[in-house]
C-alpha cells in the first residue's frame, strides 16, 4: 500500500511539473510573438512617415462643373453684359437675362439665323446685330454690284455713279458733276436737260455714255 501511495505522489508531482513547464513555454511564446509584432509595427510606421507628402494644389471646381456658365451677351439687347446662367441654358434664356431685344435690333436676323433653342457654352459670346448694320451691308453690296455692272457695260449710271466717275465724262468738271449728284434721282436721262444741268450740245455728247 505504501508503494502505491508513493507511486501516486510521484505521478502528481510529475503532472504538476509538466503543467508548469507548458505554462512557461506558452508565456514565453506569447511574449516572443508580441515583440515581433511591436517591431513590425514600428518599421511600418517609420516607412509610412518617411513617404513624401503630396502637397499638390487642387484647384477649386469651375462654375461650369457646379452647374453655372458665363455668357457675354452684346449688341442690340436692352442690357448687354456678362451673365451667369445654368449649365443647360439656351440662347433664349440669355436674351431674357439681357432684358430682351433692343427696339433697333435686326429681328429678321434673329428669326432666320438664330436658333433660340441652341445650348450655350461657358465663355460664349452672343451678339445681336442692329438693323442699321444689315442696311449698311446691303447698301454696300448693292453699290458694289452697280459699280461692277457699270464696269462691265462701259456705261455710267446717272443715279449711282460717284463724283469721280461723272467727272470722267467729256465736258463734266467738278462743279457740274456735283450738280448732277444733287439733282438725283433721275427717271430718264433727258432730265439732265429739264433740270438744266447740262446744255443740249453737251447732253448729245454724253448721252451715249450714260444709263439709268
Amino acid at each position: 500500500m505504501r508503494s502505491l501511495s508513493l507511486l501516486n505522489s510521484a505521478r502528481q508531482k510529475l503532472k504538476n511539473l509538466l503543467s508548469n513547464k507548458i505554462l512557461q513555454l506558452f508565456i514565453l511564446g506569447a511574449g516572443w510573438l508580441f515583440g515581433l509584432a511591436a517591431v513590425g509595427w514600428g518599421v511600418w510606421g517609420i516607412a509610412v512617415s518617411s513617404q513624401p507628402v503630396d502637397e499638390t494644389f487642387i484647384a477649386p471646381p469651375s462654375l461650369a462643373t457646379v452647374g453655372k456658365i458665363q455668357v457675354d451677351v452684346g449688341g442690340a439687347v436692352k442690357q448687354p453684359g456678362i451673365y451667369s446662367l445654368e449649365f443647360d441654358s439656351r440662347i433664349a434664356q440669355a436674351l431674357t437675362s439681357a432684358q430682351g431685344l433692343d427696339d433697333q435690333a435686326d429681328r429678321e436676323f434673329v428669326q432666320r439665323q438664330l436658333n433660340l433653342a441652341e445650348k450655350l457654352k461657358d465663355g460664349q459670346k452672343l451678339y445681336i446685330p442692329f438693323l442699321i448694320e444689315r442696311q449698311i451691308e446691303e447698301a454696300t453690296e448693292a453699290q458694289t454690284l452697280v459699280s461692277e455692272d457699270n464696269s462691265a457695260s462701259g456705261l455710267i449710271n446717272l443715279n449711282t455713279a460717284s463724283q469721280k466717275e461723272l467727272e470722267s465724262l467729256p465736258g463734266i468738271g467738278e462743279k457740274r458733276a456735283s450738280n448732277m449728284i444733287e439733282a438725283r434721282p433721275y427717271l430718264t436721262l433727258e432730265e439732265l436737260l429739264s433740270k438744266e444741268i447740262v446744255s443740249d450740245l453737251l447732253f448729245t455728247e454724253i448721252r451715249p455714255l450714260l444709263k439709268i
